[in-house]
Order: C-alpha cells, then structure tokens, then sequence
C-alpha cells in the first residue's frame, strides 16, 4: 500500500460530518474527496419575490413576450437524450 500515508492523513483529519468525506478502495489504493461546504449550509438560493401589482404583472409579462419573440427558445435532445435549449438569437442563453 503505497498510498497508506495518505489513507492515514486523511481519515486523522477532522471531517465536521460524515457526508463530506467520500473514499473509495481498490486493489490497494485509496482516493478520497473531501467536500467542504464554504458557504455555510447548503446551495446559495435567491428566492425571487413574484410582481404584485398589475402594473408590474403587466410589465413582466410583456418583456418575457418580447424575449420568446427575439429567441425562440426550443429543446434538443443531445447525444446522451438530455434536452439541451437552442435560441435563435445570441445571448439568449442569459435571459436578454
């Protein structure tokens, strides 16, 4: 075992929680990833609050019209059958 000091370095490490530690074993050699979470707990979501008034409902609605008119967004399967988004028009990808 070629790579036992560093099976040894790593497990005498200290991991806050089991999740983060991931080893795997094979004919005398270990590889180990360590995850650590850098962000405090879980992804970074930013929750978006909906348009309440009319006027803003009225607004967005018609700037997602004007961007599906512009970019034609269309799904394509890719060669493992994952749909993949086309657009027609550059920087769609971005939302504008």
């Amino acid at each position: 075992m070629r790579y036992s000091w560093l099976l040894a370095l790593i497990l005498a490490s200290p991991v806050q929680a089991a999740d983060n530690l991931s080893c795997v074993w094979g004919a005398g050699i270990a590889s180990c990833t360590y995850l650590e979470n850098t962000n405090g707990g879980g992804a970074k979501i930013v929750r978006v609050p909906r348009p309440t008034s009319a006027e803003d409902v009225a607004d967005a609605e018609a700037r997602e019209a004007a961007w599906m008119k512009r970019c034609h967004p269309v799904v394509i399967p890719d060669q493992f059958g994952v749909g993949r988004y086309h657009y027609s028009a550059p920087g769609c990808e971005y939302g504008r």
